[in-house]
C-alpha cells in the first residue's frame, strides 16, 4: 500500500500553502496530500498508441556489460565475471542472471548505443527523465530547481483534461534523493519535478519505509489512508470548510496561486475518500502467487502497483530504484566496489524477477499493446573493471530497454565497439528516448505544448528523433 508524501516546496508564484491561507486568514484545513496534487486543466492534445507509460528508472547507473551489451571475447577486465545467455529472441542475449528477463525477451527492444557526455547522477536524471540539462555545468544541477526542464511524467500532468480521483503522474517508492537529504543540502535530486511548469504538476510521489531488515520482503510499501483518526465524517466536514474557505477567498480568484490552491484540496479529499483511487493502491486485492511472482520487496510492489495504476488510467508511471539509507542496497546501481558480488547477490535477482513480471503480466492482460515500458539508468559503467572490483561512471555508451505500445519485440538498435565503450553504430541520445516516447503518446515533442513562467510557449524537445527503426506505426 502507499502512503502520498506532502511537500514544503513554493508553489509556481513562490508563495507556500500556509502564505496564501495566511493571506486571507483561513483555518488549514490539515491535509496531507494537498500539497503534492495541484492540478489544472489543460487542453489535451491527439492520443498515441500508448495511453501509459511506466518508466523503470534504474538510479546510480547499471552496468550494460553486465546486463544487457555483454561482451564474452573482451578480455577479462571488461568482459567481467557474467556470462551471457541465450533469450526467447533469436540471436539476442542477455546476463546469465536475468533468466526470467531472457524468457520475455521477444517483447524487448534492447537498445545498446545510448550516449551523452554527463557523468554527474543529478544532472544525468534530469538529461534522462526530461531531454534537457539546465546548465552546461553538471555541479550547478545537484538539486532539483524551480527553473528544471519538466519530467515526461510532469508532462503529461499538464496535458491531462479535467480532474479525476487518480493523478496522471505517480512516482515510486519515493521521489530521488529523499534519503540521501543530508548528502544533498536538504534538497532532491532533479528529474521527476515539474520544474519551471510549476509544483502543481510534479508527481503524486510515495512513500516508503527505510530500514535494513534481515528479509527483503518485509519491506512493503505503505498504505494510502486518511491520517490517524481522521474518519470519513471529519473528512466530510473539512469540505464544508473549503467551500467557506473558497467564499473567503472569491476577492483573491484572479491569482492563478489562489485558485491552484482550491483545486489541490479538491483533489486530495478526491483522492483520500475514493474507492477507485484505494483500490489502485491496494496490493492485498492481488493473488498471493502473482505477489510472489513479482517480488515480495520495495521493487516488486512498487511494479506490481504500477501495472495496477495503469489499468486504471494512470497515464504516467515511474518505479525508481534509489539510495536508501540505511539500507541493503546502499548504493543503488552505483557499482564502484564490489559490482559482481551486488549485481549478482541482490540487484539482478530482485530486476529480474519483477521486470520479466511486469512486462509478462502487461502481456497476458493485454495491456502491453497501449502501455509503453522504458527501463534505464542515467548513464552507463565504465568498461574496464577498477582495482576494487567495480565499474565507474560511463556515460559515453549504455544500454536501455523499450516494450510495448508498438515496439518491437525482439530486436537489438545500435551497436557499441568491443569493449561497451563507446557506439559503434546508430548512437542515440536521450533526447531521442525522450521523443521516442512522446511519439508513442502522440505528442509531437516539437510543437510548443508547455509554457515557461513568463507565459512563453516551448517545445518539449530541441533535439531528438523517434527511434522509428523499434516502432511498428
Amino acid at each position: 500500500m502507499m502512503r502520498v508524501l506532502g511537500s514544503r516546496q513554493r508553489t509556481c508564484e513562490g508563495w507556500t500553502r500556509r502564505e496564501m491561507l495566511s493571506a486571507g486568514a483561513l483555518p488549514l484545513l490539515g491535509m496531507n496530500l494537498a500539497d503534492t496534487l495541484e492540478a489544472q486543466a489543460a487542453p489535451r492534445t491527439p492520443g498515441g498508441r500508448a495511453k501509459s507509460v511506466i518508466l523503470v528508472f534504474l538510479f546510480g547507473a547499471p552496468s550494460h556489460q553486465d546486463t544487457f551489451d555483454m561482451k564474452p571475447d573482451a578480455p577479462s577486465d571488461i568482459r567481467g565475471e557474467f556470462k551471457p545467455i541465450g533469450t526467447s529472441a533469436v540471436g539476442v542475449q542477455v546476463c546469465e542472471h536475468l533468466p526470467q528477463t531472457a524468457k520475455v525477451a521477444h517483447h524487448l527492444a534492447v537498445v545498446r548505443s545510448v550516449s551523452h557526455t554527463t557523468d554527474s547522477h543529478s544532472a544525468a536524471a534530469l538529461l534522462a527523465q526530461s531531454g534537457h540539462l539546465n546548465s552546461a555545468d553538471p555541479s550547478k544541477s545537484v538539486i532539483a530547481q524551480p527553473d528544471d526542464w519538466p519530467s515526461m511524467g510532469s508532462v503529461c500532468e499538464y496535458l491531462a483534461e479535467g480532474r479525476r480521483p487518480l493523478p496522471n503522474y505517480v512516482f515510486m517508492p519515493h521521489v530521488l534523493g529523499k534519503y540521501q537529504a543530508a548528502d544533498l543540502g536538504g534538497g532532491l535530486r532533479p528529474g521527476p519535478f515539474a520544474g519551471f511548469l510549476g509544483r502543481a504538476y510534479d508527481p503524486m510521489a510515495t512513500d516508503c519505509r527505510p530500514s535494513k531488515p534481515a528479509d527483503p520482503a518485509d519491506l512493503l510499501l505503505p498504505e494510502l489512508a486518511p491520517a490517524a483518526g481522521l474518519t470519513l465524517d471529519r473528512l466530510h466536514r473539512r469540505r464544508s470548510l473549503l467551500q467557506q474557505a473558497d467564499a473567503q477567498l472569491r476577492a483573491a480568484e484572479r491569482s492563478p496561486a489562489m485558485a491552484a490552491l482550491s483545486r489541490t484540496e479538491q483533489r486530495a479529499f478526491e483522492l483520500t475518500t475514493s474507492s477507485e483511487a484505494r483500490k489502485a493502491f491496494d496490493l492485498a486485492r492481488e493473488p498471493a502467487a502473482l505477489r510472489d511472482r513479482y517480488g515480495r520487496n520495495r521493487y516488486g510492489n512498487s511494479l506490481l502497483t504500477a501495472r495496477r495504476l495503469v489499468e486504471a488510467g494512470v497515464r504516467f508511471v515511474t518505479v525508481s530504484w534509489d539510495v536508501i539509507l540505511p539500507d541493503f542496497d546502499y548504493d543503488a546501481w552505483d557499482t564502484h566496489n564490489r559490482n559482481f558480488a551486488i549485481l549478482k547477490e541482490r540487484n539482478l535477482p530482485v530486476f529480474d524477477l519483477g521486470f520479466s513480471a511486469l512486462v509478462e503480466d502487461l502481456a497476458r492482460r493485454g495491456l502491453l499493446d497501449e502501455t509503453l515500458v522504458v527501463c534505464m539508468g542515467e548513464y552507463g559503467r565504465s568498461p574496464k573493471v577498477n582495482a576494487s572490483g567495480g565499474r565507474d561512471h560511463w556515460p559515453f555508451c549504455y544500454s536501455a530497454v523499450l516494450a510495448g505500445a508498438g515496439v518491437r519485440g525482439g530486436t537489438v538498435y545500435g551497436k557499441s565497439d568491443p569493449h561497451a565503450g563507446y557506439p559503434a553504430e546508430d548512437p542515440v541520445s536521450p533526447q531521442d528516448l525522450c521523443a521516442t516516447v512522446y511519439n508513442r503518446l502522440g505528442l509531437d515533442p516539437y510543437q510548443p505544448l508547455i509554457a515557461d513562467r513568463q507565459g512563453r510557449p516551448l517545445p518539449l524537445l530541441d533535439s531528438g528523433r523517434p527511434l522509428t527503426e523499434i516502432l511498428t506505426g
